[in-house]
């Protein structure tokens, strides 16, 4: 498969897989209206691929079929309470503008802890140099760094998805998605 890029040349569709949480559809619709306030409708994300990224692995140049079982059985373990979400600052860097938070959210940094220490205990290596961050892209651009407030995007995560992403193609599929709970349920004693 492959995707013509805008200059006319054929750049190959990358396949990219990573674990996010949405917002419901009345907040996307709102920080979509957000981004199409601040950023115009050019390189917005569209409002069905929302996200804010937990982990992510490298692209891959075709589909690793090999990644689906470790994948889900990663989103299978994870136990984690519904998480409060909170992002009140509009924050610019060079080549984007995200929606953040503006206090560190333990509960956000728990869950990711877990996803990628159950990405490793399967053997498969989040991407090279990822760094956790919490944030929700609204568009990209070239321009000047800034910080701003704003009313907050507040919403809680009751679940956890896999996405795969057909890097070129601006396509999104939902390969798994668990609940977020914060009782695993009964447990049997050895004792």
């Amino acid at each position: 498969m492959s995707v013509a890029s805008p200059a006319g040349s054929v750049d190959p569709v990358r396949h990219r897989f990573f674990y996010a949480l949405l917002p419901p559809v009345v907040q996307a619709y709102r920080i979509d209206q957000e981004a199409l306030r601040r950023g115009g409708d050019h390189h917005r994300v569209r409002m069905e691929h929302l996200h804010m990224t937990m982990a992510i692995l490298d692209d891959h140049a075709s589909y690793p079929e090999w990644l689906e079982q470790p994948l889900a059985a990663v989103g299978e373990a994870i136990w984690a309470a519904p998480v409060a979400i909170d992002l009140d600052r509009v924050v610019g860097s060079n080549r984007s503008v995200a929606l953040r938070p503006g206090k560190r959210n333990r509960a956000l940094g728990d869950l990711h802890r877990q996803i990628d220490a159950g990405l490793r205990r399967a053997g498969v290596m989040p991407r090279e140099g990822y760094g956790f961050s919490p944030h929700l892209t609204l568009f990209y651009r070239i321009g000047a760094p800034f910080t701003e407030a704003v009313e907050g995007y507040r919403w809680v995560a009751r679940e956890l998805v896999l996405v795969h992403s057909l890097v070129g193609l601006t396509r999104h599929r939902i390969l798994g998605r668990w609940p977020l709970r914060a009782d695993p349920g009964p447990q049997l004693s050895l004792f």
